[in-house]
C-alpha cells in the first residue's frame, strides 16, 4: 500500500496543479479543448509546451518529496551549501529562519556538526 501511495502521490500533485489552472481557464469563459490549451499555456513559459514541462517538473519535485521527505531534501541542500559556506555562517543563516521547525533545525545542526 505504501508503494502505491508513493507512486500515485506525484500524479496527485500534478493533477491538483492542472485542475487549478483548468478551473481558472474555465472561469474566464473557455470550455473543452480551449480551456485545456489555455490551462497548459498558463502553467509555464513558452505556451502549452512550457506548461507540459512545468507539470513534469512539479511531478519530479513531488516524487522527491515523497521519497526523501522534506528533512532529507533539506539535508541535501545543506550539504551543497557547505561546499561554499563555512559551518558557522550556514548555521547562523538557518537558525534565523522562522519557517524552519525546531526539530528540523536540530537535524540540520547535527548534520553540520558531523560534516
Amino acid at each position: 500500500m505504501d508503494k502505491l501511495i508513493k507512486l500515485l502521490a506525484p500524479f496527485g500533485v500534478m493533477g491538483i496543479v492542472f485542475i487549478v489552472a483548468l478551473t481558472s481557464a474555465m472561469a474566464a469563459g473557455l470550455a473543452g479543448a480551449a480551456a485545456f490549451t489555455a490551462a497548459m499555456a498558463a502553467l509555464g513559459p513558452g505556451g502549452m509546451i512550457g506548461g507540459v514541462i512545468t507539470l513534469g517538473v512539479v511531478g519530479i519535485v513531488a516524487k522527491l518529496a515523497v521519497d526523501y521527505g522534506y528533512d532529507g531534501i533539506a539535508i541535501v541542500v545543506v550539504k551543497e551549501q557547505l561546499k561554499t559556506k563555512s559551518k558557522d555562517i550556514l548555521w547562523s543563516e538557518i537558525s534565523k529562519k522562522k519557517f524552519v521547525s525546531k526539530d528540523l533545525k536540530l537535524k540540520i545542526k547535527d548534520y553540520i556538526d558531523r560534516a
